[in-house]
């Protein structure tokens, strides 16, 4: 067995599946003309991002003079199109949530925050008694900084990109769960489930002082390895042309 952080870890259910829904999804982007790349060099993400996002900070979960991300702890992906232009980012890291995600999230966002001297405040610092994070622990990967340019929206790039981030990231770490917080508008518009994430719960993370681009009540997106393994064999099925059976 794989072990982080002295956790023992099962293999994947269907590692040939994985590899061929993550090719699958690979291959639609290049149909379109696009090609992906992955990174661990946060430096270089804190520079492109900077520079498409008109000079604007990286987030302090992924930046490396705030928050301590070694080549086996993160990672990011740029989508580029014709001529090599960067039309889209994402990044991912893993960390260990305990004695849950729910206890765990708030406390470690702001301490990362705190690092880099930017003050965010909670509305509110405990969960419901039946949130999903109260049942998640262990390695947890957290997606974010995810940007699509915006005529790449509208060419439906959104979905295999980041979908394909969140699935290398399970085969990356084999998480207990991966998650990502998300605008309400997000959340209602069916994009986080385009994603692959499985489950959504309104107001995870409440702000009275907000974070940058954040909105005062955070939605939470959980793809744990259930509704992954799930995805993996609808994705086999539907999209590589490679039917099971």
């Amino acid at each position: 067995m794989l072990a982080y952080g002295g956790l023992g870890m099962e293999g994947l259910a269907d590692p040939l599946g994985a590899v061929r829904a993550i090719a699958a999804l690979d291959r639609e982007l290049a149909g379109h003309g696009f090609t992906v790349s992955l990174s661990t060099d946060f430096a270089a993400f804190t520079a492109v991002r900077s520079r498409l996002r008109g000079g604007a900070p990286v987030a302090p979960l992924f930046d490396p003079a705030a928050s301590a991300l070694p080549s086996g702890k993160g990672f990011w992906m740029k989508l580029a199109g014709p001529g090599g232009c960067t039309r889209g980012l994402q990044a991912f890291r893993a960390d260990f949530a305990e004695p849950s995600l729910a206890d765990w999230a708030l406390g470690w966002m702001i301490g990362i925050y705190l690092k880099r001297s930017e003050l965010i405040i909670p509305a509110a610092v405990a969960q419901v008694d039946n949130s999903v994070a109260k049942r998640i622990s262990g390695v947890v990967v957290y997606h974010g900084e995810l940007w699509i340019e915006p005529t790449c929206r509208r060419q439906s790039l959104m979905e295999p990109f980041s979908r394909m981030g969140v699935l290398l990231s399970y085969l990356r770490w084999r998480p207990t769960a991966v998650w990502a917080l998300s605008s309400e508008a997000m959340a209602l518009r069916g994009q986080m489930t385009r994603m692959g994430y499985g489950y959504m719960e309104r107001g995870f993370m409440r702000w009275r002082f907000l974070p940058e681009n954040a909105d005062a009540s955070e939605w939470l997106s959980i793809a744990d390895r259930t509704s992954l393994e799930q995805l993996i064999g609808e994705m086999v099925l539907t999209r590589s042309g490679c039917p099971q059976g």
